[in-house]
């Protein structure tokens, strides 16, 4: 999704650029999950770029915690993975290469595995989340979700959509449902977890999600579409590739380190290399966007010690007290732009978790190696 944000722009303001897309996945099979963001995340010229692949968007959404539920006054927006790669396919042609599995990425090509190679003057490597980079940095968290996109019945009822729905059960750490209604009788339901395991069972995900739409009223006609991701939840900074090409987006660590959304992130990156011009110190400007980022993102590898040094069962405690805090802060929390205010008002009071012990990086916790996969 980063990559192609910042194809989309490039095409849009220096068409004189040769601009070359790689997937190893199959585009129109390609399981993605659903993109997601804030009205008031993006400008008007970013949002009037994304409006060709956008899904839905709704005036305000809903959270429900067990002590109590809460609309809040901000407008919510999705990009389904089918909406975008169709727009991205329009838009790129040819020059768009899905199905195509790659062997090596270098600082100017992109070697695939039939030997042929794909030369630039510049390559960035978008392809997500370096496990192996990042898998010896120290503890990590996960958020793993299976989702379901069901046709209903009947109508559902929902006038907006469900961000965070943790008055269920709170098994296997931090849980909540998200729910998205695209249409009247048609929505997204993601059963949703925070865990140090980042296994996800996919029979049992079914399962919960099928009581939970049963328990709303809602039956189900049809299966329409399945999506499932392992985003990680880091405590201390992403460590970049060492590699000759440069990270992009997930990659280079530029999501949220507690929501995992990483849309925000991505336009901004998308939005500032489609202005910069190709000159030879063009890697080092890279380099410097992602330190500026990285800045913004260290007060929330602190958030993320403190929810998951708790018990399991009481990680939601945090969040439900967050969401009692004015519309604009929770706003600037998700787009990762905090001000002194806003941190004032997260630590105000006395916090449900003790917020002391996140000061250290979970020395008696074993470390969660990534080779057991998302």
């Amino acid at each position: 999704m980063s990559a192609g944000l910042s194809a989309i722009l490039l095409r849009k303001r220096q068409p004189h650029l040769r601009i070359g897309l790689v997937d190893a996945a199959d585009l129109t099979q390609k399981q993605s999950p659903t993109w997601s963001f804030h009205g008031s995340d993006l400008t008007a010229e970013q949002r009037a770029v994304i409006q060709p692949c956008l899904s839905a968007k709704w005036p305000a959404y809903e959270v429900h915690f067990p002590e109590y539920k809460r609309v809040l006054d901000l407008e919510y927006a999705s990009v389904r993975a089918a909406d975008f790669f169709a727009h991205l396919k329009s838009l790129m042609g040819a020059d768009l290469r899905d199905r195509c599995e790659i062997a090596d990425v270098r600082s100017n090509a992109v070697v695939l595995a039939d030997g042929s190679s794909i030369t630039a003057q510049v390559v960035v490597d978008a392809r997500g989340w370096s496990r192996a980079t990042n898998h010896d940095k120290g503890t990590v968290g996960y958020q793993k979700f299976f989702g379901m996109d069901l046709r209903l019945k009947a109508p559902h009822g929902l006038k907006h959509p469900r961000v965070m729905d943790a008055s269920i059960a709170q098994v296997d750490g931090f849980r909540f449902f998200y729910v998205l209604p695209w249409t009247a009788d048609s929505l997204l339901i993601e059963d949703t977890r925070y865990t140090l395991d980042p296994l996800i069972d996919k029979e049992q995900m079914r399962r919960e999600i099928a009581t939970y739409a049963e328990a709303q009223g809602w039956q189900v006609a049809e299966v329409e579409r399945e999506e499932q991701g392992c985003l990680p939840i880091p405590f201390r900074p992403t460590a970049l590739p060492t590699t000759a090409s440069l990270a992009w987006g997930v990659r280079a660590g530029a999501f949220h380190p507690t929501t995992g959304y990483s849309f925000v992130f991505a336009m901004e990156a998308a939005d500032w290399i489609s202005r910069v011009p190709m000159a030879a110190d063009f890697g080092e400007r890279v380099r410097h966007l992602q330190s500026q980022m990285a800045r913004r993102q260290r007060f929330f590898y602190w958030i993320n010690r403190m929810m998951f040094w708790e018990q399991p069962g009481r990680r939601y405690k945090l969040l439900q007290r967050f969401y009692r805090l004015p519309e604009g802060t929770v706003a600037r929390f998700y787009s990762a732009r905090f001000g002194p205010l806003d941190y004032l008002r997260f630590f105000g009071g006395k916090p449900p978790i003790p917020t002391t012990k996140a000061l250290s990086i979970f020395p008696n916790h074993k470390k969660v190696q990534f080779e057991h996969g998302c």
